[in-house]
């Protein structure tokens, strides 16, 4: 296990890096508003990925060292056909949405979306048999290919920044689907199927915190609907940049999950012990490091982008406090606590997103990161707490 979290993490830390420098090459290239909108729909299309993934993800990551092929069979299945008609759907949605001059970038971005989803889905296959590989692998693919594709075709080609960045990011999920879709077969062969239903009532309770947990991502659209657009895309960029650094507690997420949902008690006791004491550790650690960097952002981004700087102090321990949230939202799910979970990512979704709207009301885009990062702190405290108490659900025992 240690090696499998050393290599995805490296994998992943890299891959956060170049999608946090290609952002800031988009992010310099379009106009602020501009930025504000695109990123936005980047968050809706996340939501909406997210339910089309139906919880698969982080099924199988519970189902598969199990031995429960039929279920995973299935699993992927409905997975694959969600992704393509949600690709479709939200590419047609986006003609008609966007505004003017976006049009061709939401929907070639929604495609994408949809197709690194699916991928995603794939990986967690690979990551639920012990493999450290192929899912390191594919996270490069997908961010070094957007980082290399987004400036080449914006440059040499003369596509616009926004359909540049939409198209890159495509192509590089394309290769990397193909990629990631040889090994799983290989590994899972042809066989029985379990019955829809049966996947369903089990991977929805996963989705709904997915979902949830996503929705996020609709915190720039609600900051644009509050305070304007220009305060949406400075926000847009301080919390986009402060994004990988949500991959370590991510990354442990996957990982633990196949572990914990096969360990007795004693051994889930101590996991949930050490997620609560790297929580508090490094979340008293994250708070001053993000003040001492955020004085370099407008220097990063150009003008326009000011108010990001307030943003990224208050985004960092934000994003840490999401990215721990996952981690023991998995480790309940892994114990049968999916329910739970559900229940409490439903509640934490509004409260979340109207701590933005409330902060950007009140203090524009430094405001409505300042209610992120409250909510977010709230959020992984119930969850930490449900977790050094949580024992094992019998559900599991036969589910």
């Amino acid at each position: 296990m240690r090696r499998q979290f050393v290599t995805l993490l490296g994998a992943r830390g890299t891959a956060g890096l170049a999608q946090a420098a290609v952002l800031v090459l988009v992010a310099r290239w379009m106009h602020v508003a501009d930025y504000g909108a695109l990123m936005g729909w980047a968050g809706a299309l996340l939501v909406a990925a997210t339910v089309a993934d139906l919880g698969v993800s982080g099924y199988v990551l519970v189902q598969l060292p199990k031995g429960r092929l039929d279920t995973v069979r299935r699993a992927l299945r409905l997975n694959t056909v969600t992704s393509l008609l949600g690709g479709v759907l939200f590419a047609l949605l986006g003609v008609f949405l966007a505004p003017a001059g976006l049009a061709a970038a939401f929907a070639v971005l929604a495609v994408a979306a949809f197709l690194e989803k699916n991928t995603e889905t794939l990986t967690y296959v690979r990551i639920a048999q012990g493999d450290k590989v192929i899912p390191a692998v594919s996270i490069l693919l997908r961010r070094l290919l957007n980082l290399a594709l987004t400036p080449l075709l914006y440059f040499v080609f003369g596509v616009p920044a926004a359909l540049a960045y939409a198209l890159g990011y495509a192509i590089a999920c394309a290769i990397a689907q193909v990629h990631a879709r040889r090994p799983v077969r290989r590994s899972i062969p042809a066989g029985e199927l379990e019955g829809t239903w049966a996947v369903l009532r089990h991977s929805l309770r996963i989705m709904v915190e997915l979902a949830a947990g996503g929705a996020r991502t609709l915190d720039t659209a609600v900051v644009g609907f509050v305070a304007g657009g220009a305060a949406a895309g400075a926000y847009a960029a301080g919390t986009r940049l402060a994004n990988p650094f949500v991959i370590v507690a991510g990354t442990l997420s996957n990982v633990l999950m196949p572990h914990v949902s096969l360990a007795d008690h004693e051994a889930s006791r101590r996991i949930a012990r050490r997620l609560a004491l790297a929580t508090v550790v490094l979340g008293a650690v994250v708070i001053p490091v993000a003040w001492l960097i955020s004085p370099l952002l407008p220097w990063l981004l150009g003008p326009g982008y000011e108010e990001s700087q307030q943003v990224f102090a208050w985004a960092l321990p934000a994003i840490f406090f999401v990215g721990m949230s996952t981690a023991f939202a998995g480790y309940l799910q892994a114990l049968g606590r999916s329910g739970f979970v559900a229940v409490a990512a439903g509640v934490n979704a509004p409260v979340l997103l109207g701590a933005v709207a409330l902060g950007a009301s009140l203090g524009g885009a430094a405001g409505a990161a300042l209610g992120l990062c409250a909510s977010s702190a709230l959020y992984v405290v119930v969850l930490g707490v449900r977790s050094l108490v949580a024992t094992r659900a019998p559900e599991t025992v036969s589910s």
